[in-house]
């Protein structure tokens, strides 16, 4: 299996939101890879952070958000 390109989505800037391919992290022996089929967007935070309501050191563009995966 190759484990080297998937697919994100990313905050480019407030509100405006891309999904591009992109170049995973190198896998080794101690590395557990994970299949995502699908992923959401909280409601909350990640919410805020599209509209640009967050602010402060912790939020920058572009992001790739994204912690609920199935």
């Amino acid at each position: 299996m190759e484990y080297e390109k998937g697919k994100a989505i990313i905050f480019v800037k407030p509100k405006e939101a891309r999904i591009k391919d992109i170049r995973l992290a190198e896998v080794d022996e101690e590395t557990i890879v994970v299949k995502t089929k699908y992923s959401g967007i909280s409601t909350g935070t990640e919410m805020a952070v599209f509209n640009g309501e967050e602010s402060g050191d912790e939020v920058w563009y572009p992001c790739v958000p994204g912690y609920e995966e199935v």
